[in-house]
């Protein structure tokens, strides 16, 4: 197994985006959330390589097309899209690791986020953004009173899995809201039983859940500042 090297924390610029993408993309490939909006494929069950219907490179193709939108909806907020680079031996430093956070009072999307918006959802399909709204629905009830960064998102590359990558990350998330004066903790949701067990290690506690019976069941979680 090929270790890496040397990890540096950044804070990713926009022209690198399509770098972030690509992690993220393969960090998420078999995540309950994507399996079921693009595949309607029940989340719960064993992982399996491609949902249903989606034949060769197809359903890369869409989790690419899915995870464009989500880290552009970040993008262009402004909002950060941290990164950890690693020197692996055979040739340039590569990100391992991307998480998006939104930060205290964000705003509403920019209208340039409309056209990744559009063609997202002309490519996937009126059925594939109706299970997407069904999830968002869910989501929103996951209230916090308190001001407060959310975690968008956390990747890490799966060759890169093990590596303390994804706790690097989570690092500089807790870092940010703990320095932000405007914020009182970090939220986030999950979709992995496991998860929840690592994120209450590290000072989480679940907040709200939620379920698509016998499809996806997710987690709201809350860590203090």
């Amino acid at each position: 197994m090929r270790h890496s090297h040397h990890p540096r924390l950044i804070t990713l610029p926009p022209e690198r985006t399509g770098e972030a993408i690509e992690v993220l993309a393969d960090a998420f490939r078999d995540y309950p959330v994507m399996r079921f909006v693009l595949g309607g494929a029940p989340a719960m069950a064993a992982p399996v390589p491609e949902p249903a219907g989606h034949q060769g490179g197809r359903y890369d193709e869409e989790l690419h097309l899915l995870i464009t939108f989500f880290v552009m909806a970040r993008v262009l907020r402004r909002e950060p899209v941290l990164a950890v680079e690693v020197e692996t031996g055979d040739g340039p430093a590569r990100l391992a690791g991307v998480a998006t956070l939104t930060l205290p009072g964000s705003g509403a999307a920019p209208p340039s986020l409309d056209p990744y918006r559009e063609r997202t959802w002309s490519v996937l399909g009126e059925a594939a953004r109706a299970r997407y709204e069904q999830l968002g629905l869910m989501w929103s009830e996951f209230h916090t009173d308190e001001p407060h960064c959310h975690l968008n998102m956390i990747g890490v590359r799966r060759a890169h899995a093990g590596q303390g990558i994804g706790r690097i990350l989570l690092d500089e998330v807790h870092r940010i809201s703990r320095e932000d004066p405007e914020s009182l903790g970090v939220t986030l949701t999950t979709e992995a039983e496991e998860n929840v067990i690592l994120y209450r290690h590290l000072g989480y506690r679940v907040t709200a859940e939620g379920q698509v019976p016998g499809v996806i069941r997710t987690w709201g979680m809350f860590r203090p500042t």
